[in-house]
């Protein structure tokens, strides 16, 4: 599964605005920084990527 972010709406810079892949680690840095768990397997769950 192939995860993109296309807009970045938030002004923290932990993601980067562009359209490179993320690799589970950028999943989990930002599921940390969020304080929310992150699976790399399943995406970004919760309020940000709705339910996985």
């Amino acid at each position: 599964m192939r995860i993109e972010i296309v807009t970045v709406a938030d002004p923290s810079g932990i993601a980067p605005p562009s359209r490179r892949p993320l690799s589970p680690g950028d999943l989990r840095r930002a599921g940390q920084a969020k304080g929310v768990e992150v699976d790399p397997g399943f995406g970004l769950g919760g309020p940000a990527g709705g339910p996985a």
